[in-house]
């Protein structure tokens, strides 16, 4: 069963998950720069280049290897995150969720990274684009 959060539970999380996505967006950008790295190894060789015989070949194992670390170093900070119940959307962006209960239906709270705070919601079948702020609910019943 999905932790339903209250606002103060959720924002009680905001400076955990900031850093949490910093490091996120740190492991992003070097992925980013590994993926560019093969990629150019691949414009230079071609598919030569997976071949052990490739003079370039032994640093473009190392580059995937690195790579692949790189994704499990992301992969186990986003499941850090999910551990405290929020949801993470879009890792380049630090969108995360936040189930809550309205009015007997389950939304989700919603914080980009940067944002101070929670200040927007929508339905679970929504997305950032159909974010409303928290003024549209009845804070005094819904967020105790």
């Amino acid at each position: 069963m999905a932790k339903i959060f209250t606002l103060s539970e959720a924002n009680s999380l905001i400076p955990q998950l900031a850093d949490s996505l910093e490091k996120i967006s740190g492991v992003n950008e070097r992925i980013s720069g590994l993926t560019a790295d093969i990629r150019l190894l691949f414009d230079i060789w071609g598919n030569e280049v997976t071949e052990q015989k490739n003079v370039d070949h032994h640093l473009y194992t190392t580059k995937i290897r690195e790579r692949e670390e790189a994704a499990r170093t992301l992969q186990g900070h986003v499941e850090e995150i999910q551990k405290t119940g929020a949801i993470v959307k879009d890792v380049h962006t630090g969108l995360i969720d936040f189930y809550h209960e309205k009015d007997g239906n389950t939304v989700f709270l919603c914080w980009k990274h940067g944002e101070q705070k929670i200040a927007h919601w929508h339905g679970v079948t929504e997305g950032f684009s159909n974010r409303k702020t928290l003024e549209l609910l009845d804070v005094r019943k819904h967020f105790a």
